[in-house]
């Protein structure tokens, strides 16, 4: 793969959706409709090659899209992955500060200290 860049990744993902990926036949008629060698589409939408806005373009007016009507799909859909992510985050971070959650971590710890303890033969100062 030529990149994990998550942006490149939601318009490579669009545009398989766009042509029909992984047919191949779709991809051998946009590849004719280009002009390109008959992989061209192939390696562009597998991912062995990076994907720039000049080819997504051409491969779109190839499947008949208007680049704005993908461009807009594209951003409602990376705008949602954030949400999602923000989402998590917040969950996970609320989880981190839950009574319940800091009391269960706390018994972890506690058991944890005296397994070290007893290893170790160590004994506690009582205060």
């Amino acid at each position: 793969m030529a990149t994990q860049d998550p942006l490149e990744e939601a318009a490579r993902q669009l545009l398989r959706e766009r042509v029909g990926y992984p047919k191949s036949t779709s991809m051998r008629e946009v590849d004719r409709a280009l002009g390109k060698h008959l992989s061209y589409t192939s390696r562009l939408l597998s991912g062995s090659s990076r994907l720039r806005f000049d080819q997504v373009s051409e491969i779109l007016e190839a499947v008949g899209e208007a680049p704005a009507t993908f461009l807009a799909e594209l951003a409602r859909r990376v705008a949602g992955n954030q949400d999602a992510r923000v989402a998590e985050a917040r969950r996970e971070f609320a989880s981190a500060f839950d009574p319940e959650h800091v009391i269960e971590r706390m018994g972890k710890t506690e058991e944890r200290l005296r397994r070290l303890e007893e290893e170790f033969g160590l004994a506690r100062k009582k205060t």
